[in-house]
């Protein structure tokens, strides 16, 4: 299959990049890609790299050679059968790399000009165990495009993505600086329309250097936070209004804890707090350390980590 070259457009993810290892960890990662794909029509690019163990200048006489050379014949042989799964797509092409193999996934990306990469985890142990054992971590930190981490076992629900619409609750976790208004909009160009977005700011009380006679209590000090997150989250949601369907249900939501406890908290307990499932998680980095200086700190790596949801990291160009 033969990929092919057309121009961005506005809106949904117009390139995506599914990287592999063709485990059946990776059920999840594809079948979102699949779901994304036939709701956007993108040009889907099902990826996989051998890693390039061989480095010996006698390279016929090497035994790693010829394991090197098995390796990439099956992985061929593999590749072709596992896009077959896409074949319903209107456009989908594979991509064999060699060399190390985070690398080579974000050098595709770029060379394909990808606005989306997917790559699967292992469930609970999140990016200690990714499917490409290190690799899916440098890609997070190294990738210039946005990057969906589906653990494994959490695919999509299928109210949730279709060509006709859909049911999807996204949470999109925010600390309201540039770098995250950026990765909201990028988010908002990529995914389809969400039924429900719901904002989320978790917050803890400020310290304050004053006398000590003149310190508020820490009850004092948390609804202190809680009621500017509050105020921030409701500018947010109000400033979204107008460019979201009419149908899309926004919400708010001021939590106080540690960040990535909290967010994935969240996610895990929508049903209990009487709120549709949550679909996806979307947070924010920036700059060209990825995951060393993501829009919340280490929040965002923690999350992806500890996430039984997919989360969607969005780079900024700050």
């Amino acid at each position: 299959m033969e990929s092919t070259s057309d121009s961005h457009t506005e809106g949904d993810a117009s390139r995506v990049l599914l990287a592999t290892d063709f485990s059946r960890a990776a059920e999840a990662a594809a079948e979102w890609t699949l779901a994304l794909c036939r709701h956007s029509s993108a040009e889907l690019t099902v990826g996989h790299c051998v890693d390039g163990l061989v480095d010996s200048v006698f390279y016929f006489d090497d035994p790693r050679a010829k394991a090197h050379a098995n390796a990439t014949r099956s992985a061929k042989e593999h590749l072709a059968t596992y896009a077959g799964r896409f074949g319903d797509l209107p456009r989908v092409s594979t991509k064999l790399v060699d060399g190390v193999p985070w690398r080579g996934i974000v050098e595709l990306a770029e060379e394909l000009e990808s606005d989306l990469v997917v790559v699967g985890t292992r469930g609970l142990r999140g990016l200690d165990k990714l499917l490409l054992g290190s690799t899916a971590r440098a890609v997070i930190q190294h990738c210039a495009s946005p990057v969906l981490t589906v653990p494994s076992g959490a695919a999509p629900r299928d109210e949730a993505i279709s060509p006709s619409g859909g049911d999807l609750h996204v949470v999109f976790a925010t600390d309201f600086s540039q770098a995250a208004a950026a990765a909201l909009d990028g988010a908002l160009h990529l995914l389809p329309a969400p039924s429900r977005l719901t904002l989320l700011n978790v917050y803890a009380s400020p310290y304050l250097e004053v006398p000590y006679a003149a310190m508020p209590t820490q009850t004092d000090l948390l609804a202190q936070a809680r009621r500017g997150s509050e105020r921030e989250l409701q500018r947010l949601a109000e400033q979204l209004g107008g460019r979201l369907a009419e149908d899309t249900e926004i919400a708010v939501a001021a939590l106080e804890g540690y960040p990535p406890t909290a967010i994935v908290d969240f996610a895990t307990t929508a049903r209990q707090r009487g709120l549709p499932p949550v679909d996806l998680l979307v947070l924010g980095t920036h700059g060209r350390s990825g995951l060393g200086h993501l829009v919340l700190g280490s929040v965002a790596e923690r999350t992806v980590q500890s996430s039984p949801v997919p989360v969607l990291t969005v780079r900024s160009s700050g």
